[in-house]
């Protein structure tokens, strides 16, 4: 059974998407720009600005996250949490990862191949939270 966009839920918040992969990315700012937000993508946080702040000030930043994450992604989202501007983050992880070790400071964790059922619940339901 296939639910028609409009009866998922979404909104109208910013969220940073990263992703290495630009087929990921592609169909996952589809989705969710389909849903109403403005998705800013970018394929790694080296990518963004050094101050938070002038990242275009994302409500929600989804990440995707692996034990061989980069140094410099994990002080960007540390750094964010210390700015206090604590901007909630959805870890993207590979099938079979283990979230609580790859990514015990997430929020939300979806896995890849994301569901775009899954993937518009998590999104609402971190931005609901925070």
């Amino acid at each position: 059974m296939t639910l028609p966009l409009s009866t998922l839920p979404g909104g109208d918040e910013r969220v940073l998407l990263v992703s290495r992969d630009s087929d990921v990315r592609a169909s996952m700012q589809q989705i969710l720009e389909a849903l109403g937000y403005t998705v800013l993508t970018t394929d790694t946080l080296e990518n963004v600005a050094n101050d938070p702040a002038e990242a275009g000030a994302p409500e929600l930043v989804i990440c995707e996250r692996s034990e061989k994450a980069e140094r410099a992604e994990r002080n960007w989202l540390d750094s964010l949490k210390e700015s206090g501007r604590a901007v909630p983050q959805i870890a993207l992880l590979q099938a079979g990862s283990d979230p609580e070790r790859v990514a015990p400071d997430a929020d939300a964790h979806i896995f890849r191949p994301v569901a775009v059922l899954e993937l518009a619940r998590a999104v609402r339901r971190v931005l609901e939270k925070k």
